[in-house]
C-alpha cells in the first residue's frame, strides 16, 4: 500500500511539474524553423487551446468608460445587481462588498486573478483603490468559470475581479501620459498622474500614482425624538457638521508588461480620522477623535505559456506569486475625548502567496484543469497576551468543462486545508498547532437555446470561509475551537441578447437564487462589552432574485450613442440561529429587500451625459427587527456632464482635454448605509483630466 502511494504521488508531481521542464527550453524552440507538419500540429494544439480556454458562463460588468465616470471604485459597483455596498460615510471610511447576502468575508477580490488577502478580518477595504487603474471590474456569482485559474479562485462564494490590460500604442508611439485633478465636496482635491510606455523590445509600463486630501467634513440632520410617560413623541431636527473624517493618502501602482508576463507593484499609505457613529438619543453632537495609520504594499506577478504539450494533448499552465504587508495603527486620543479608553494597537501582516495551474485539452470541447496554492500568513501586533498567530494554508482543485454548440458543463473539487501555529501560550490559548480542512465541490450547466442569443443556466456550489485571526486569536474576544463556515449556494437563469441591427442591442439577464450558511460565525457579548465570546450558532436562509436590463444604442449618421441600464435585486436573508429568540425569522441586518438602480448615458460630439438613480428599502441594525433599528429606506440621483477637447496640434490622436462636472445627491436625500454613519447630502465636483 505504501508504494502504491509513493508511485501515485510520483506521478501527480510529474503531472504538475515537467511542463516546466519543457517551458524552459520553449523560446529556444520556438525561434527554430519547424516542419510543415509540426508547424500545422503546433497550429491545430493553439486552436484547441483557444476553444479550451474560452469563459463558460461571463460575469456581469463595468467597462473603463463607465469607470472613468465613478469618484471611486465603491462607487462603480454599486451598479451590480444583488450587491450591497457598506460604506461608513466619509472619504476615509472603510468600504466592504456584500454579495448576495453571504457577506463580505466570502467575497473574493482580485487584481488579475492574484487575490487581495487580509488574514486579520477578511475585509477588504475598496477605497483604496482607484477605480481609475483599471479597465473593467466584473462580479462572479459562484465562481469565475475560466478554464485556467488558480486554485483559489475557486474557493469564495463570490468573487469581485479588478482588471488592468496592458498598454495599446498605435502610429509609431511609445508613450502615453495621462493627468486629472480633481476638487470640490468637503474641502477635496485629488491629484493623479499615469504614464504608460512601449520599450523598443515590446515591454510594455503603466504607472499609475495620486494623492487625495479632504476634511472629511460635510452637513447632516440629525433627528432626536423623546417619549414622555402618556406616550407622546416630539421629534426635532438639529443640523451639524460631520467631524474628523479627514483623509490623507497615497498610491503608487506600476506594471510591467511581456509577452506571456505580468509584474505589478502596489504601495498605499494613509493618515485618517475615525468619527465614529451619531446617537440619536442624545442632544450634543457624539463624534469619535480615533485616528488609523495605513500603510500597505505588494508585489505580484503571473506567467502565462501556452502552446505546450503533454504528450499528444495540447496544454497551457500558469504560475502566479504574490508578496504582501500591511500595517495598521488605530489609537485613540483621550487629551481631546476624556471619556475614550486609551488605546494605541498596532497590526503587522505579512503573506506569501504561489500559485501553479495547468490547463489540459483533451479536445476542442473538453479540458482539465489542475491547480495547487500555496500560502504563508502572518499577523504580529503590540497587544498585552498577544499569541503572534501564522497559518499556512494549501487549495487543490481538479476542474473540468465540456462545451459544445448549446451545452456548456463545468464541474471541480476543492480542497482546502489550513493549519495554524502560535508563537505564544496565554490568555487561554495552548500553545498547539490548530488544523481545518473542508470540501467544496462546483457544479455548472448551461443551454443555449439561440446561441449567441439566448440561454439558461444553473448552478450549485458549497463553499467555506476558515475563520480570520480576530475570530481565533483576539484578546478577551477569540476562540481557537471555530470551525469553517459553510455556505451552499443554488443558482437558476437565463440571460439573453437582442441585435435588431448593428447599432441596436439589448441584454438581459435574470437569475432567481437560494442560499443557506451554516455553521455562522457570531459574537455574544458575556460579562462586559469589552470581553465577547465567539461560536458557531448562526444559520441563515437566503431566498433572492436578479433582473438586469442593458440597452446600448448608436446612430452613426449623427454620432449618437446612448446607454440605458436598470438593476434590480429582491432578497428576503432571514436569521434561523435561535427559535426561542426575537430574532428568529428577522431579515438579517443591513440587507434591504428591495434594491436597484436605473442609469443612463448619452454621447454627442465631445459631450457626455450620464445620470444614475440608486434606491434602497428599509433595513433594520440588528436582527431584531424593531422600530428602534430600523434604518430608513432612501434614494440618491447623481449625474455626470462632460465634454471632451481633442488636441488637434499634438502629434498623438487621442490627445485631449476632458472636463466633468459632477453631481452626487442631487436630491440631497438624508440617509444611512451603516446605523449611526450618515451619509453626505447634495455634493458637487469638478474634474479635469489632460491625455497626451
Amino acid at each position: 500500500m505504501s508504494h502504491f502511494f509513493k508511485i501515485t504521488a510520483i506521478q501527480v508531481i510529474a503531472l504538475f511539474f515537467l511542463p516546466l521542464v519543457q517551458a524552459a527550453g520553449i523560446e529556444k524552440y520556438a525561434c527554430k524553423e519547424l516542419p510543415d507538419s509540426s508547424r500545422a500540429e503546433h497550429l491545430a494544439g493553439a486552436q484547441i487551446l483557444a476553444e479550451a480556454e474560452q469563459e463558460i458562463l461571463p460575469g456581469k460588468s463595468i467597462g473603463k468608460k463607465q469607470l472613468r465616470s465613478c469618484w471611486n471604485l465603491a462607487e462603480a459597483i454599486r451598479h451590480f445587481s444583488g450587491l450591497q455596498l457598506k460604506d461608513y460615510g466619509n472619504a476615509g471610511g472603510l468600504k466592504t462588498v456584500n454579495i448576495r447576502s453571504l457577506g463580505s468575508e466570502h467575497t473574493g477580490v482580485y487584481i488579475d486573478g492574484v487575490s487581495i488577502d487580509n488574514a486579520q478580518n477578511m475585509q477588504v477595504d475598496l477605497g483604496r483603490f482607484s477605480a481609475d487603474s483599471y479597465d473593467q471590474v466584473e462580479v462572479f456569482n459562484g465562481q469565475r468559470s475560466l478554464r485556467l485559474q488558480s486554485a483559489k479562485e475557486y474557493a469564495n462564494s463570490n468573487a469581485l475581479y479588478l482588471s488592468s490590460s496592458a498598454p495599446l500604442f498605435t502610429n509609431g508611439q511609445n508613450d502615453r501620459f495621462r493627468f486629472r485633478l480633481k476638487g470640490g465636496a468637503s474641502s477635496t482635491g485629488i491629484l493623479a498622474a499615469n504614464w504608460e510606455h512601449q520599450s523598443r523590445c515590446g515591454l510594455r509600463l503603466r504607472t499609475n500614482m495620486d494623492m487625495t486630501s479632504t476634511s472629511g467634513k460635510y452637513p447632516f440632520t440629525l433627528t432626536l425624538r423623546q417619549t414622555y410617560p402618556d406616550g407622546q413623541t416630539i421629534q426635532s431636527d438639529t443640523t451639524l457638521i460631520r467631524q474628523n473624517g479627514d483623509l490623507l493618502s497615497g498610491r503608487l501602482e506600476t506594471s510591467l508588461f511581456g509577452s506571456n508576463w505580468k509584474i505589478q507593484t502596489y504601495s498605499y499609505a494613509s493618515e485618517r480620522g475615525l468619527p465614529g457613529p451619531v446617537i440619536r438619543r442624545t442632544a450634543s453632537n457624539p463624534t469619535g477623535h480615533d485616528r488609523q495609520t495605513d500603510a500597505s504594499a505588494f508585489i505580484q506577478g503571473s506567467w502565462h505559456l501556452r502552446n505546450l504539450h503533454w504528450g499528444k494533448f495540447p496544454m497551457s499552465l500558469s504560475l502566479k506569486g504574490k508578496l504582501s504587508y500591511d500595517y495598521i495603527r488605530y489609537r485613540t486620543q483621550p487629551a481631546i475625548d476624556p471619556g475614550a479608553q486609551p488605546y494605541d494597537n498596532r497590526y503587522q501582516q505579512t503573506a506569501l502567496y504561489l500559485s501553479y495551474a495547468q490547463l489540459l485539452a483533451l479536445s476542442e470541447k473538453w479540458g482539465l484543469n489542475l491547480s495547487a496554492d500555496g500560502q504563508y500568513n502572518y499577523l504580529d501586533a503590540n497587544l498585552p497576551d498577544f499569541v503572534y498567530p501564522h497559518r499556512f494554508s494549501l487549495w487543490a482543485v481538479a476542474a473540468t468543462s465540456y462545451h459544445s454548440e448549446r451545452w456548456k458543463l463545468s464541474a471541480s473539487l476543492l480542497y482546502h486545508i489550513f493549519r495554524d501555529h502560535m508563537k505564544k501560550q496565554t490568555n487561554g490559548f495552548l500553545l498547539h498547532s490548530r488544523t481545518r480542512q473542508c470540501l467544496s465541490p462546483f457544479l455548472l450547466a448551461s443551454w443555449s437555446i439561440f446561441p449567441e442569443r439566448w440561454e439558461i443556466h444553473a448552478f450549485a456550489k458549497r463553499a467555506s470561509r476558515m475563520p480570520t485571526f480576530n475570530d481565533l486569536y483576539y484578546t478577551l474576544i477569540g476562540n481557537s475551537n471555530l470551525q469553517p463556515e459553510h455556505t451552499l449556494q443554488i443558482d437558476l437563469g437565463t440571460n439573453g441578447t437582442i441585435s435588431l441591427s448593428p447599432s441596436f442591442r439589448l441584454e438581459t439577464s435574470l437569475d432567481f437564487y437560494a442560499n443557506r450558511i451554516q455553521d455562522k460565525i457570531i459574537a455574544t457579548p458575556t460579562s462586559n462589552q469589552f470581553r465577547w465570546s465567539m461560536s458557531n450558532l448562526g444559520k441563515v436562509r437566503i431566498k433572492g432574485m436578479d433582473l438586469d436590463i442593458k440597452l446600448d444604442c448608436r446612430h452613426r449618421p449623427s454620432g449618437i450613442e446612448a446607454f440605458a441600464a436598470v438593476q434590480y435585486t429582491y432578497q428576503e436573508a432571514l436569521n434561523y440561529s435561535s427559535p426561542e429568540e426575537i430574532t428568529y425569522k428577522n431579515q438579517i441586518p443591513y440587507i434591504p429587500r428591495h434594491s436597484g438602480s436605473l442609469s443612463g448615458n448619452l454621447l454627442y460630439r465631445g459631450w457626455e451625459l450620464s445620470t444614475t438613480w440608486f434606491a434602497s428599502s428599509r433595513r433594520w441594525s440588528t436582527s431584531a427587527n424593531l422600530p428602534t433599528y430600523e434604518i430608513k429606506a432612501w434614494n440618491t440621483l447623481d449625474c455626470d456632464l462632460s465634454r471632451t477637447f481633442p488636441l488637434k496640434r499634438m502629434r498623438r490622436q487621442d490627445s485631449a482635454i476632458r472636463l466633468m462636472l459632477s453631481f452626487r445627491n442631487i436630491l440631497n436625500d438624508q440617509y444611512e448605509i451603516v446605523d449611526g454613519y450618515p451619509m453626505p447630502g447634495f455634493q458637487v465636483m469638478v474634474t479635469m483630466e489632460i491625455t497626451l
